[in-house]
């Protein structure tokens, strides 16, 4: 049994509800590749946009840095699974309300660009 299934058992049995979301300053593109990808609700990483003609990549669709890592977490405690709607991200929901409260999230960081995030999540009674 790999990691993913023991948390899902685990969380399960304790009647709780659990995601797995990525936030990365990686590509998305390369995260979808790999084995671990399915088991997350959300990947939100870097992205290209695509010539549809010669699918060569014209520019960078989405960025994702240390700073715009701790607006994707936001994102996700209100609910929004998309790198654009800059409407509800910024309209005023009651923290009881929200579908993703961060003290019930843990993030896993391995890198300096997560620093930022992980004060948040932790500045707001989540776990780092």
């Amino acid at each position: 049994m790999d990691w993913f299934d023991a948390i899902n058992r685990f969380a399960s049995d304790q009647g709780i509800a659990l995601s797995h979301y990525i936030v990365s300053s990686g590509l998305e593109e390369m995260i979808r590749g790999t084995p671990v990808a399915k088991h997350f609700k959300k990947i939100f990483g870097c992205r290209y946009h695509y010539d549809e003609a010669t699918g060569h990549a014209k520019w960078p669709a989405v960025a994702i840095d240390y700073t715009t890592k701790t607006q994707y977490l936001f994102r996700i405690n209100k609910g929004i699974e998309n790198s654009w709607d800059n409407v509800t991200i910024n309209e005023y929901i009651e923290p009881g309300e929200r579908p993703v409260p961060f003290d019930h999230m843990i993030y896993f960081g391995d890198g300096d660009t997560d620093i930022p995030a992980m004060k948040m999540v932790k500045a707001q009674a989540g776990a780092v």
